[in-house]
């Protein structure tokens, strides 16, 4: 996964590689937002399950009070 990831930096960054694939070379900003959208991509899910779990043992959403 992480080599894979790698090589498709490389290709991504590489301004000759990068033409051939029919792509741009990605800036700091293009950069940043696809780690962050990853990021979120992972994340989000996670927190949303555990949230769901505790829910689901308590029987109750941490908003309401008893």
């Amino acid at each position: 996964m992480v080599g894979s990831l790698a090589v498709l930096g490389v290709v991504v960054t590489v301004p000759g590689l990068s033409h051939f694939f029919g792509s741009r070379p990605l800036g700091p900003v293009g950069w940043t937002i696809a780690v962050a959208s990853a990021a979120g991509s992972v994340l989000v899910p996670a927190v949303a399950q555990g949230a769901a779990g505790v829910v689901a043992r308590t029987g109750r959403s941490a908003g309401r009070r008893a």
